[in-house]
């Protein structure tokens, strides 16, 4: 599973040949080895502790051994922090930036709807099926890390997405906040959120890989790459630019986007953690606000920019060919 999600990215983003594209494969390919190698080493200790690797049978394996074992909750951390290098949660996003900025633009899409889906759904599953939302019950106080990582995921990586002027950066960084709430769903171990966290890991894959296509076509087409580039592009490639605000808005949870649905369901899955006399849920539940007032903060920006800035060059260029000397052309052009 590591082999598939992994190694072929790190090619991929390199595929470009130019030195900045080589420097995000390398952080990239040692990250994503630390995070193999401490998936590996909390392996290692689940084994010992149950003498299997299947993970239908450690399901009862860990139970019978007891779910407050040292090498258990070893194994478990190991493998959530590994899953949590290749999902590029807060503090641990370092690679994703630059692997999805200079990586070429086909491959930043490929990578942003399967890597860290992948390895969040692999997560998602080890939790579920091996270790049992018993054990998540049975140690509060790593379901509390999970949750706090997961809030600070979501909140820095709002935070800073609304920062960036380059496009792929700032949906790289959207993808730390988006992915922080698919492993709070995880954290908060109920059926509501993890319901939630599904919906939402399927629904941010198809909205990314649509999303960082239509970068890539803008750029392709238009020379497009930061958010200033964008200024009246609407006028010139309406289809693909009215795809992008689509997609945008599906990102913040306009209804009746996917990205509603997902956020609804954790964000009430966190409430009815709070009801019980948690405080991480009410927590999870407020920075999920302050993180769709931050996405649609940089989505506004991308439609301002894209329907409401700037002046057309063509209409601009054939009133410039149309007078000489300075006069209402100029002026508009100047402006």
């Amino acid at each position: 599973f590591l082999e598939i999600v992994g190694l072929t990215p790190y090619a991929l983003v390199a595929a470009d040949r130019s030195g900045a594209s080589a420097y995000a494969s390398i952080k990239y390919l040692m990250v994503g080895t630390v995070g193999a190698s401490l998936y590996l080493v909390g392996v290692g200790y689940t084994f010992l502790a149950t003498g299997s690797l299947n993970m239908v049978d450690l399901q009862g394996a860990i139970a019978s051994v007891g779910y407050g074992d040292p090498l258990i909750q070893a194994g478990y951390a190991f493998i959530a922090v590994g899953f949590g290098l290749k999902i590029a949660l807060f503090p641990l996003h370092v690679w994703q930036p630059d692997a999805y900025q200079r990586a070429p633009d086909s491959v930043t899409a490929l990578i942003a709807a399967l890597v860290s889906t992948a390895a969040a759904y692999a997560l998602l599953r080890v939790t579920y099926t091996v270790f049992t939302v018993e054990f998540l019950e049975a140690n509060p106080h790593i379901t509390n890390g999970m949750l706090l990582v997961a809030g600070v995921s979501i909140l820095v990586g709002s935070a800073l997405a609304v920062m960036q002027s380059d496009l792929k950066r700032l949906f790289a960084y959207s993808s730390v906040a988006q992915f922080g709430m698919i492993v709070a769903a995880i954290g908060l171990a109920n059926e509501t959120a993890l319901l939630g966290g599904i919906v939402h890991l399927i629904g941010h894959g198809l909205l990314k890989f649509g999303l960082f296509l239509a970068i890539g076509l803008l750029a392709y087409g238009y020379g497009a790459r930061r958010v200033r580039d964008l200024a009246s592009l609407a006028r010139r490639a309406p289809y693909v630019s009215g795809a992008f605000v689509v997609l945008g808005l599906a990102l913040v949870g306009i209804p009746p986007s996917v990205g509603l649905l997902g956020k609804w369901y954790i964000a009430l899955g966190a409430v009815r953690v709070a009801g019980t006399g948690d405080p991480a849920g009410a927590g999870i539940a407020v920075v999920m606000l302050l993180s769709t007032l931050f996405t649609l903060a940089y989505v506004a920006r991308i439609v301002e920019q894209l329907y409401f800035a700037g002046v057309d060059p063509a209409v601009d260029s054939a009133a410039d060919g149309g007078s000489s000397g300075s006069g209402p052309s100029d002026a508009l052009a100047d402006g």
